[in-house]
């Protein structure tokens, strides 16, 4: 899928403008998609306890992140943007501070 975007093993990465202007974009969208997915879970037993608007976090069943006839690709993504991409702690590279 990635050949499609000028993107191959062992070749340098030289996007052209238009491909540039389409990352862009997407890049923007994904993140919208990934507030959206993060922000306003639609995943089964999302809520930590039913009378308090806490969401759990990890909501994967499995430990491959796959169940039968589908792939935990919602729920890997909102743990991911919520947990990893969204937490200042995740961010800090000052040893024995956040979780670097």
């Amino acid at each position: 899928m990635l050949r499609q975007l000028g993107i191959e093993q062992g070749k340098p990465f030289a996007p052209d403008a238009r491909t540039t202007a389409i990352l862009t974009d997407a890049a923007a969208a994904g993140e919208l998609m990934a507030q959206a997915n993060t922000f306003a879970k639609r995943f089964p037993d999302a809520r930590y306890w039913p009378d308090r608007n806490w969401d759990s976090l990890f909501m994967m069943d499995h430990s491959d992140q796959r169940g039968t006839g589908y792939d935990e690709l919602l729920e890997r993504a909102a743990y991911f943007y919520e947990g990893v991409a969204f937490s200042e702690a995740m961010k800090s590279k000052t040893p024995g501070v956040g979780q670097a």
